[in-house]
């Protein structure tokens, strides 16, 4: 895929585009789902964590399900991870996260 002037995410602009991913055979489309990602660039090296080149420290709970009302608050707390299961479950708590800001 191609964006023009794509605009990278981070904890302070969490810009997110949506993905719409098709699979043809032929003239038949056989499925489709579609799905939000942001443009990031997460290293780990000797002077710590960055994100897009920039320094970044993480602070935040484990959590298992998020409102965005809860995640706001957190993000005003100064929070900026959340750590949740790698679970289908836990995909509510991944969205809302993305959209809010958390790595």
């Amino acid at each position: 895929a191609v964006v023009p002037e794509a605009s990278a995410w981070s904890p302070e602009a969490p810009h997110l585009y949506l993905a719409v991913c098709e699979v043809w055979q032929g003239e038949v489309r056989n499925g489709s789902t579609s799905l939000r990602l942001g443009l990031r660039d997460f290293r780990a090296g000797p002077r710590g964590l960055r994100c897009n080149g920039r320094p970044l420290t993480l602070r935040g709970p484990e959590v298992t399900e998020l409102s965005e009302a809860e995640a706001l608050r957190l993000r005003s707390e100064g929070r900026n991870l959340l750590v949740c299961p790698a679970i289908e479950a836990a995909a509510g708590v991944w969205d809302v996260a993305s959209r809010v800001g958390f790595a």
